[in-house]
């Protein structure tokens, strides 16, 4: 009788783990309904917090604060829920409230970023091909002032991180304060590292959610991948402005004007690129690294470029190529320890196209090998789950069948079941 009702009694006890595992309960629920994680990873994941809420259908959003009343990381996210200058504004009296948190100072210029706009353009099209069009400004100087001052309180909360550096360049920039906004990346330029605070914005938005219930690995990762980076659009219009400036100094034949320019630029490209936790900020590094090497002077000519597209390693030939003419150009005017500094980062650079020394963490923040161990479990899991679900209930089909055979054959007498 054991051996007989062994498998249904593994299965039964199989699914009421399942069931009882909150965790696995909660993985059970988006394999079958298809949704959670599965459509965060596949499709549009929920980036506001009140639309994930709407779709766990568990917590309304009005609620949360009222529980949680002095957790920044819940306010925070709360400020989120309106759009541009609102939620600018709703971070202003955040910070009003915790004025020396340097994530929430972060926060406040990226979400700037995302809807403020200048008129400045570096050169015109002709001079420097990668220059966006102009465009209209949309900003009043109260809030042009406003960005300045919180862009210089980031700077006095962290004085060794550059990306307030940057931030408050742009700022600078759009306010025609162009001598201040080279002296700031100057400045920024020697500075050991690079933190937009994006990694410490996600770890909170993720914490907010599992204030309501456990999230999964899918779910973790499809928050990052929710994130915006709109400052880096914002780093890159800086750094064409800057180059700029390099390039007409060096037409001018000020050619040590000029080095520190770049060498400013590349530098802070560097710190970007060795600070990364994602692979869109590495791109964005290196292309405002290479931008700086190359200035208008030392680009490749259009017969270079043809050439160099016919060899598989194009992007990473091309880059030493960037690299060894700046760095002839720096030793020419007396520079050698940028010449230096710039070969590093060349072969470095080079490396990483290369995928050579491409960081372990690149993706979402730790080692890939772990990501795509986890990412093919969840989908073998998802393509186990119908073979498992079929198999039951072929096996119940056929069971009855076969009782059913077994009885009016005369194998088996009803009379003997019930007396059993």
């Amino acid at each position: 009788m054991g051996r007989k009702h062994f498998g249904i009694i593994l299965f039964a006890a199989v699914w009421l783990v399942v069931l009882s595992v909150p965790t696995l309960r909660l993985m059970w629920r988006m394999q079958v309904r298809g949704d959670g994680a599965h459509r965060m990873m596949m499709g549009k994941p929920p980036r506001r917090l009140s639309d994930w809420l709407h779709q766990e259908k568990s917590l309304l959003l009005k609620e949360l604060p009222r529980r949680y009343p002095n957790d920044v990381r819940v306010l925070a996210k709360m400020a989120e829920e309106a759009d541009g200058r609102r939620t600018v504004l709703n971070y202003d009296r955040l910070l009003r409230r915790f004025p020396n948190n340097a994530w929430l100072v972060a926060n406040r210029l990226r979400h700037t970023a995302s809807w403020f706009r200048d008129d400045r353009v570096a050169g015109d099209p002709q001079t420097m091909p990668s220059t966006p069009p102009p465009q209209q400004k949309n900003f009043t100087a109260a809030e042009l002032a406003q960005a300045i001052a919180v862009a210089r309180k980031g700077r006095q909360l962290e004085p060794d991180n550059s990306y307030f550096d940057w931030t408050l360049a742009s700022f600078l920039f759009a306010a025609h304060r162009d001598a201040e906004a080279l002296a700031v990346l100057h400045e920024g330029a020697q500075k050991p590292r690079y933190d937009d605070c994006t990694l410490q914005d996600t770890q909170a938005s993720i914490a907010v959610r599992e204030l309501v219930r456990p999230l999964l690995f899918e779910e973790k990762w499809s928050v990052f991948a929710a994130l915006l980076f709109p400052h880096f659009a914002q780093h890159r219009r800086v750094a064409r402005l800057a180059i700029w400036e390099g390039v007409k100094a060096e037409r001018a034949g000020d050619h040590q004007r000029a080095l520190q320019i770049y060498g400013d630029v590349a530098r802070l490209g560097a710190r970007m690129r060795e600070s990364s936790h994602c692979l869109i900020q590495s791109l964005v590094a290196i292309a405002i690294e290479t931008t700086a090497w190359q200035g208008l002077e030392r680009k490749l000519t259009k017969d270079e470029e043809k050439q160099l597209l016919a060899q598989r390693n194009y992007l990473p030939e091309r880059t030493r190529i960037a690299a060894r003419r700046f760095a002839a150009y720096a030793a020419a005017h007396g520079r050698a320890d940028l010449a230096e500094e710039v070969r590093r980062n060349g072969e470095a650079v080079a490396r990483f196209r290369e995928g050579r020394h491409f960081p372990t963490d690149i993706i979402v923040g730790f080692p890939n090998w772990k990501f795509a161990w986890v990412l093919a479990l969840w989908w073998a899991s998802v393509a186990l789950l119908p073979q498992l679900l079929l198999t039951a209930f072929v096996w119940g089909i056929l069971s009855v069948v076969l009782w059913r055979k077994q009885v009016f054959s005369g194998s088996i007498h009803p009379l003997d079941i019930a007396s059993s």
